[in-house]
């Protein structure tokens, strides 16, 4: 590394670690906004977020996991932004000492509504993208169990990116709406193609002649 590269990237190690230290004075010293606006991000992005990615689909997971990461993890999500609102509204309205009882009823009735509508959203949002995100984990899965019915076998290089049944060396050269083209490596004007449906889905594999 050049003296000037070294310095230049001393002068922005400096510039990094000042920046750092004048974030972190501004937050001590203005903490009570920053948690304001941390708690109405999040009493409006965790309700729907926990109900969307509830219903959404997901891939085939074990039971536990099920329970755990898709029920029990987004209703946690849900009551955590419960909890952003009531914080939110106790701050932004004032109502920080709750020994009225009317005072509770009230914050905590305003808070239901506004998860439950949030919640809606979410179902809503999710439920229009279930069937979709469902097909494609399901063409995935099948296109995973193509390529190894075909012993499709990946390279990570590019250079060489595939090998097919017969150890055929093959570089992807492009993928279209119907078909995948392959061009075979050390071969000039041979080509190998993979079959496609409108969904993805794989259909055929059709070797280099």
């Amino acid at each position: 590394m050049t003296l000037v590269n070294q310095a230049g990237k001393y002068i922005f190690a400096g510039a990094g670690l000042s920046a750092g230290r004048s974030l972190w004075y501004n937050f001590k010293k203005n903490w009570q906004v920053y948690l304001i606006i941390f708690a109405i991000v999040g009493s409006v992005c965790f309700p729907y977020l926990g109900a969307r990615n509830m219903i959404k689909g997901h891939k085939k997971r074990g039971f536990f996991k099920t329970i755990f990461v898709t029920i029990i993890g987004n209703s946690l999500l849900i009551i955590t932004g419960g909890v952003f609102f009531v914080i939110e509204y106790a701050m932004i309205i004032g109502v920080l000492d709750l020994k009225v009882a009317s005072d509770l009823t009230t914050v905590l009735t305003n808070v239901a509504y506004a998860v439950v509508v949030l919640c809606s959203i979410g179902f809503l949002v999710g439920f229009f993208q279930r069937s979709k995100r469902l097909l494609a984990f399901r063409i995935e899965s099948e296109n995973e169990d193509f390529m190894e019915q075909h012993k499709f076998k990946e390279t990570g290089t590019d250079d060489i990116t595939h090998y097919d049944f017969n150890d055929t060396p093959l570089r992807l050269l492009e993928m279209q709406k119907d078909r995948i083209s392959f061009m075979v490596v050390g071969e000039r004007g041979k080509r190998a193609f993979i079959n496609m449906d409108n969904d993805g889905k794989f259909l055929e594999y059709i070797p280099a002649a």
